[in-house]
């Protein structure tokens, strides 16, 4: 069996040529066996969905058809500066974008529903991921995905050129599957489109500025730039959510891995007397809808 490392290393062989026709060709087979369903291009401001919005515009030029770009972001977790760079990058390619996102603040729903599992369905996923796209695209939708099979051995072995997918009920294909990490900056680059600046600043997208599963090394540079996610997490490290039922009653409320992991790393830092409710300034933004229980999914056309 092929090792991950030589499965990618095989793949970064490939001249971004090749890789680039080979996403339109995944494009081009299914909107033409499906010329009357919607296809909707999932962007979150990452670098591999940013190439695959751009791909699949270049697509949809040559065949003269529309596809829809649904950004998915996370109120008191996205920062505001990747809602500006999508933004931006749909208004000078002409995109049809909508926004589309649950209004409730990530924080207050953290201490709601406890640390989310790293394997199976996340509760950050269901409920500003995959309910939302369910709320906001047809039923016979197909979604584009970013996903690549260079990202990690599961998705190796997992990702598939079109596949049901799970959390949003809808089939998706994945136009980008055989690129790796360095053909979508070689692509990027040769369309003069930069990362979003969070990348630079905080060493990853910033659609999910924080996350549970980034590198410790990503998760320690947010936490020492912004005191108000550290002195939250600090306050779960030392008073976790409890469940109040079921089997896990009086145990730590969701994954006590997960508890153990992100309790070493907050540990690394001195508590701060700030928390979430305390944001201001350039942080204003981790606040959004705290304190609210709007219903429904809040769109936005663009």
């Amino acid at each position: 069996m092929v090792s991950f490392r030589d499965f990618v290393k095989e793949l970064e062989k490939k001249p971004l040529s090749e890789v680039v026709e080979e996403a339109k060709e995944i494009i081009r087979k299914y909107v033409e066996k499906y010329p009357r369903v919607p296809f909707i291009v999932l962007w979150s401001g990452g670098k591999d969905s940013t190439a695959l919005a751009l791909i699949a515009h270049e697509t949809e030029e040559e065949l003269g058809v529309f596809f829809q770009y649904l950004y998915l972001r996370v109120p008191g977790n996205t920062h505001p500066l990747v809602d500006e760079y999508v933004k931006n990058i749909a208004k000078k390619y002409g995109l049809d974008l909508t926004i589309a996102y649950a209004p409730r603040n990530f924080w207050e729903l953290l201490w709601e529903k406890g640390f989310p599992y790293p394997v199976g369905a996340r509760w950050c996923l269901q409920v500003y991921k995959g309910r939302v796209v369910q709320e906001v695209t047809s039923l016979k939708a197909i979604l584009m995905t970013g996903v690549k099979r260079a990202d990690s051995p599961s998705r190796m072995r997992t990702v598939k050129e079109y596949q049901w997918i799970k959390d949003f009920q809808r089939f998706a294909i994945a136009p980008i599957m055989n690129w790796t990490d360095k053909h979508v900056m070689e692509y990027l680059r040769e369309k003069g489109v930069d990362l979003n600046p969070c990348y630079k600043m905080y060493g990853a997208s910033g659609n999910c500025f924080w996350c549970f599963f980034y590198k410790a090394s990503a998760q320690e540079k947010v936490l020492s730039r912004c005191p108000y996610i550290l002195g939250e997490l600090w306050a779960l490290v030392e008073n976790p959510p409890i469940s109040q039922v079921g089997a896990k009653k009086g145990k730590i409320k969701g994954s006590a891995k997960v508890y153990e992991k992100i309790a070493k790393i907050v540990r690394k830092f001195k508590k701060p007397n700030v928390r979430i409710d305390d944001a201001k300034g350039e942080w204003e933004w981790l606040k959004e809808f705290r304190g609210e229980k709007i219903k429904g999914i809040i769109v936005e056309k663009i």
